[in-house]
């Protein structure tokens, strides 16, 4: 991701899952930005989230974070030791609220691959 996201500067929205990245030096204000990780986690240990989030207040950008305390790394994946039904199936609701933000009567399809 980190790599993926300064060539894409007019992204509307980032949508992090499992791991807090480096915020791109070209990053736009007011840019939408989820992260949603275990807690704790070694891919996003309190202290890179913190640096995370005041990097992403300092750019402008309009984040969220949302740790899920308790599950494992990988909890979303349905086909992992770690899964945790009730984290994945938040966090799935928030990914679609993000991805749906005016809340319109269109539909948002959200499909997983592996």
């Amino acid at each position: 991701m980190a790599d993926l996201w300064p060539g894409r500067p007019a992204t509307t929205g980032v949508l992090l899952l499992h791991a807090a990245v480096d915020l791109p030096v070209s990053v736009r204000p007011g840019l939408r930005v989820q992260l949603h990780a275990a807690e704790p986690d070694d891919f996003a240990p309190p202290e890179r989230v913190a640096a995370f989030c005041q990097a992403a207040r300092e750019a402008g950008v309009d984040v969220e974070v949302f740790r899920y305390p308790g599950v494992g790394h990988f909890y979303i994946d349905g086909e992992l030791p770690d899964h945790d039904p009730a984290a994945a199936e938040l966090t799935w609701r928030r990914v679609l609220d993000f991805l749906n933000p005016s809340g319109s009567n269109s539909k948002v399809q959200v499909t997983a691959t592996h």
